[in-house]
C-alpha cells in the first residue's frame, strides 16, 4: 500500500474522475471481489484518500483503492459503442412494451378460457353423476319390476300347474 496521496494527486483525480465518469477496470487486489478487469462502471467520487468510487454496471459500488487498483477512463469509441448498445437496448425495450399490452390481453382471455374449460369440467362432471344416478334408479325400478314379473310368472306358473293337475283330476 502506498500510503494516502497528497492534496495534489487527490485534486488530479478528482479532475481526471469526475462524478458520471465512465471507466473500466483495469486491475483491483481485492481476493473477495467479483470484479474483473474490463468491468465498466460509473464514477460517483473521489474522497480524500484518492479512492475512485464507482457505481459498477454489476451491481458492486466496490472503490479502486489509490496505489493498490486501478482503473481507466473509457475511450470516445467505447462511449460511442456504449451509446449504439444503449440505443439498442432501448428500440428493443420500445419493441417489448408495444408487445406487452398485447399480450397482457391473450394472458386475460387465456385465464377466462382456463376458468371457463374449468366451469364445463365441473358441469360435465355433475352431468355425468346426474346421469349415472338416473341409471341407477332405472336400473333399480326394472329390477323391481322384473322381480314383481318373476313373481307373477311364478304365481302363473303355479296356478297353470294346479290347473293341470286339477284338469288331469278330472
Amino acid at each position: 500500500m502506498y500510503g494516502f496521496p497528497s492534496d495534489e494527486v487527490v485534486k488530479r483525480l478528482r479532475e481526471e474522475f469526475p462524478e458520471g465518469t465512465r471507466v473500466a477496470l483495469v486491475r483491483m487486489d481485492d481476493p473477495y471481489s467479483k470484479l474483473e478487469p474490463g468491468d465498466r462502471g460509473t464514477v460517483k467520487s473521489v474522497d480524500d484518500g484518492g479512492t475512485i468510487h464507482v457505481s459498477w454496471d454489476k451491481g458492486s459500488s466496490l472503490g479502486i483503492a489509490y496505489g493498490e487498483d486501478s482503473c481507466r477512463k473509457l475511450s470516445e469509441k467505447e462511449l460511442a459503442e456504449e451509446q449504439l448498445n444503449l440505443s439498442r437496448i432501448t428500440d428493443i425495450l420500445l419493441e417489448i412494451e408495444k408487445q406487452v399490452g398485447p399480450l397482457k390481453k391473450q394472458s386475460e382471455v387465456a385465464r377466462e378460457y382456463l376458468r371457463l374449460k374449468d366451469a364445463l369440467k365441473n358441469l360435465e362432471i355433475n352431468l355425468f353423476l346426474l346421469e349415472y344416478e338416473r341409471s341407477e334408479k332405472n336400473k333399480t325400478e326394472m329390477d323391481n319390476k322384473i322381480q314383481i314379473l318373476n313373481d307373477e310368472l311364478a304365481q302363473t306358473n303355479e296356478s297353470l300347474d294346479n290347473t293341470r293337475q286339477e284338469y288331469e283330476r278330472i
